[in-house]
């Protein structure tokens, strides 16, 4: 139902150990939780933030993440706002609702503001036991050309990342 992968995987956090991950997250038919290096236990039940972008990754991730979501403390939809894209909420919000799910909405984060950097610190503010959230929603390429939400929080993310491609 899950692949588990250390991000670290028994090395210092680099480009080879996210390479296997990102991978892993591109090609497999099932989500990955990617755990932080360092984490000694991951608590399902805790809250968890949902990184909405309306993609269609985002939208697989959301649907994978629903077992899960369902044993969460509590759920927190974090909508983030990229220029020239129709951001859904609204839809997001009535789905996990049709589940019988309440998300808390979170605003967007303000535009010219770092994406994975206002992700983080939300996911601060409610102690999030894992973050939720669609992988390469660009291509895989430009990504590692010129950075990305994935890319930065696979690498620097202290929370789980339930990642859905």
């Amino acid at each position: 139902d899950v692949i588990v992968l250390s991000r670290a995987l028994a090395l210092p956090i680099g480009e080879e150990s996210l390479q296997i991950v990102a991978d892993v997250a591109l090609h497999a038919r099932a989500p990955v939780l990617a755990i932080p290096p360092g984490l000694e236990c991951f608590d399902p039940n805790g809250p968890i933030l949902i990184a909405w972008n309306g993609s269609a990754e985002g939208a697989t991730a959301l649907r994978f993440a629903l077992p899960m979501l369902r044993m969460a403390k509590s759920v927190h939809l974090f909508t983030a706002h990229e220029p020239g894209k129709d951001v859904m909420q609204r839809e997001a919000i009535e789905y996990l609702r049709c589940h019988n799910l309440m998300p808390e909405p979170i605003e967007s984060a303000p535009a010219g503001r770092d994406p994975a950097g206002a992700l983080l610190a939300e996911a601060d503010a409610i102690k999030a036991s894992c973050i939720v959230m669609g992988a390469y929603g660009h291509s895989r390429a430009r990504e590692w050309l010129l950075g990305g939400v994935t890319r930065h929080l696979l690498a620097m993310s202290p929370f789980p990342l339930l990642l859905a491609h």
